[in-house]
């Protein structure tokens, strides 16, 4: 199994012979999940849904960036207070 990390986008790749996981520390360290599948040699940071989403649950540190929302953002692992705020389906 090969680790890969591009230190400019903080996205780790974990390539095995038939797969790859990816998952990407975001600018204010939340990890999200990228990818899992398929082997690939790209990065997948371009699925992230950065749209503005008005008013949604953001961490204090996105300040008035209303394009980012944990509510949904892929987190890898969400904590208590900054998950998902929907409601159920």
């Amino acid at each position: 199994m090969a680790v890969v990390y591009n230190e400019m986008k903080r996205i780790f790749s974990l390539h095995t012979r038939n797969s790859t996981y990816q998952i990407k520390a975001d600018r204010y360290g939340y990890l999200l999940h990228l990818y899992y599948g398929k082997k690939i040699s790209a990065d997948m940071d371009y699925l992230l849904p950065y749209h503005d989403r008005g008013f949604s649950g953001n961490p204090y540190d996105a300040g008035e960036d209303r394009t980012y929302s944990l509510d949904v953002l892929p987190q890898e692992f969400p904590v208590l207070g900054t998950g998902d705020f929907e409601t159920a389906r």
